[in-house]
């Protein structure tokens, strides 16, 4: 999938459109609408050192979550075919927070639902970013 399929999926996500079919408008990377300003801040890059990274989560999920379980912090979940598209998350408690993804992920109506739906976890890496305590969580 090349990023402007993935701009249209997103895109026809934000309209309501669960269902892709045929082709659709291409987002412009300069564009002045607040609507396509909104979804590139969205995706987005950033630069960040890792603490520990499951490049395997689909196979591993158990024994990662219950590594991290009651350990606060922030988590990223990125999609393999283009690494423009990734989920930022913090959480209390990481183990339980990565356990709701694996299980309840594809069911939300939200960008990482509609991808985990449509492609499964074998394309997704999760990668722990920042551990602190959870009263920085907010601040980071």
């Amino acid at each position: 999938m090349d990023d402007n399929s993935l701009y249209r999926l997103i895109l026809n996500f934000k309209k309501g459109i669960t269902k892709v079919t045929g082709r659709g408008s291409i987002v412009p990377k300069d564009s002045k609408n607040t609507k396509n300003n909104n979804l590139l801040s969205t995706i987005r890059k950033k630069k960040h050192r890792s603490v520990n990274h499951c490049h395997d989560f689909w196979i591993n999920h158990s024994t990662f979550q219950k590594k991290w379980w009651n350990v606060s912090g922030i988590y990223k979940i990125t999609y393999l075919n283009s690494r423009h598209f990734y989920y930022y998350g913090s959480s209390r408690n990481l183990g339980q927070r990565l356990k709701y993804h694996y299980y309840n992920g594809p069911s939300q109506i939200n960008f990482l639902g509609l991808f985990l739906k449509r492609f499964g976890w074998k394309k997704f890496t999760v990668t722990i970013i920042e551990v602190c305590s959870p009263s920085k969580i907010q601040e980071r």
